[in-house]
């Protein structure tokens, strides 16, 4: 197949580009300001999504479209996606494109007695439901996969959660800390990708991954693996505060930040089943711990021996290790 990958510059479409050419596709990796051909890796293509001349070029041609844009770097993030999305599928319609793979984000979920139930999304999460609405019109073969908490190096999701993990001093148990989560590996997020963007499969699977824990427990987790702790105080702050401390304490984009966590509430990110890997048997499921450690290995590159050489003196200040 020839297959447009729009946001291949991203944490997911780095990783996604070079598995789809050794699956054997022919791939176009669209960007606003697509860099020289790296080997393995697909060709380079245009595809700015504020200007719309950029679009049909990029679509012809095609047999699909995955679909990994995001805005929220962008302070209206929310009608930003939406509105890409639905300049997209205009343009994919004039050019017949047949069939997109969207990656989404997981909706919240709260148990009851009567089992899951879906609950009111945060702002961010509710923006990527619209973006799914939008690119559904663009096709006749459209399929949204929705992932919570990828688990990579690179990733904004797993920065905050590592830069948290290493950084802050104490947490406060604020009421998201006892949300329930499935963070998925980014390896078996590409397999999956991989493995449905030439099926026929249409309507929305979920990405979870192996193991239901709390954000608290999975913060825990991450300093252990690190060789740290995480101390975490049971005192009235205003959510708010606890978000705009985070921003200051991660090297995650500010407003990425704001976008993650602003509006978060004591809400479950989990599937009410298996999701794609019921759909596809065979998929790869990492298992957690095996997913931070390869993630931490992974981050621990990008954060710089000065910077390393801070995080181990707070450690030691703080008494974390």
């Amino acid at each position: 197949m020839k297959i447009l990958v729009a946001g291949a510059q991203g944490f997911v479409g780095r990783a996604l580009c070079p598995a789809l050419v050794a699956a054997g596709h022919v791939v176009r990796a669209g960007a606003r300001r697509p860099s020289a051909a790296t080997p393995g890796h697909g060709e380079p293509v245009r595809l700015d999504l504020n200007d719309d001349t950029t679009l049909r070029p990029a679509l012809q041609g095609v047999d699909a479209v995955i679909w990994l844009v995001h805005g929220l770097q962008r302070a209206s993030f929310a009608s930003w996606e939406e509105a890409v999305a639905a300049r997209f599928a205009a343009a994919a319609r004039d050019t017949g494109l047949r069939r997109i793979v969207y990656l989404g984000g997981v909706l919240p979920t709260t148990l009851t007695a009567a089992g899951r139930v879906p609950a009111a999304p945060s702002e961010h999460l509710r923006a990527r439901q619209r973006t799914g609405e939008r690119l559904r019109e663009a096709a006749p073969s459209v399929l949204e996969l929705r992932a919570g908490i990828i688990v990579g190096g690179g990733g904004a999701s797993f920065r905050l959660l590592r830069d948290l993990a290493v950084r802050a001093p104490v947490m406060v148990r604020v009421p998201w800390l006892a949300a329930e989560q499935q963070p998925v590996a980014l390896t078996d997020v590409i397999a999956a990708l991989v493995a449905v963007v030439g099926r026929d499969a249409t309507g929305v699977l979920d990405v979870p991954g192996p193991t239901i824990v709390t954000t608290e427990a999975l913060l825990r987790r991450t300093a252990a693996l690190l060789g740290r702790q995480v101390r975490f105080v049971d005192v009235r702050v205003p959510a708010a505060l606890v978000v705009e401390a985070a921003a200051r304490l991660t090297r995650a984009d500010d407003n990425v930040v704001r976008g993650i966590l602003g509006g978060v509430d004591a809400v479950d990110l989990v599937a009410p089943g298996e999701g794609v890997f019921a759909a596809v048997p065979g998929l790869p499921r990492t298992p957690l711990d095996v997913a931070l450690r390869d993630a931490l290995v992974a981050e621990e590159r990008s954060v710089g021996a000065a910077t390393a050489a801070v995080e181990e003196l707070l450690g030691l200040v703080w008494g974390h290790r």
